[in-house]
């Protein structure tokens, strides 16, 4: 582990012959990622526009490190983490385009994300809507567990899962 997120770019090495980098987030970029990211779960579903989305891209926050991620010459996503957290860091934000999911980069991302907590970290957290099964699985397998349902945190009628993993 490390001491955080702070860098402003991370190469996170090669998958099928193209590279996967990190670099912090830029107007430009924030805004082209609002506009594909609102269009896909779980934004499109519980209607967390474009507006909202470039809000948290942009607006100031200290504890909050947004990236855009590269894959190749590719602007394919983006990720979030607010760092500190509970006793570790909270990813509050994994968003990559469809066109490059299920090739392994998500799983290459929550390796870095891993990897990159400090040291005194404890756990690791996120939250999961409860209608994108994809990607409740997909943290299953990374070794998160679900601790507790928060009831219409993001709309009425819609429920979100805070997951944990454990470090130690």
């Amino acid at each position: 582990m490390t001491n955080g997120y702070k860098n402003s770019r991370y190469y996170l090495g090669e998958i099928k012959g193209e590279t996967l980098t990190l670099e912090s987030i830029t107007s430009d970029r924030a805004q082209c990622l609002s506009k594909k990211l609102s269009h896909i779960l779980p934004w499109s579903e519980i209607a967390l526009g474009e507006e909202s989305l470039l809000d948290h891209f942009t607006r100031t926050d200290p504890s909050l490190f947004r990236f855009s991620i590269h894959y190749g010459d590719d602007l394919v996503g983006a990720i979030s983490v607010r760092e500190p957290w509970l006793k570790g860091p909270y990813l509050e934000l994994l968003g990559l385009l469809p066109s490059v999911q299920r090739l392994g980069l998500g799983s290459e991302l929550m390796t870095w994300f891993d990897v990159q907590a400090p040291e005194a970290t404890r756990s690791l957290w996120l939250l999961c809507s409860d209608f994108n099964l994809a990607a409740y699985e997909f943290y299953l397998a990374m070794g998160y567990q679900k601790t507790c349902t928060i009831d219409s945190l993001y709309a009425e009628n819609f429920n979100d899962f805070l997951m944990r993993k454990r470090l130690k």
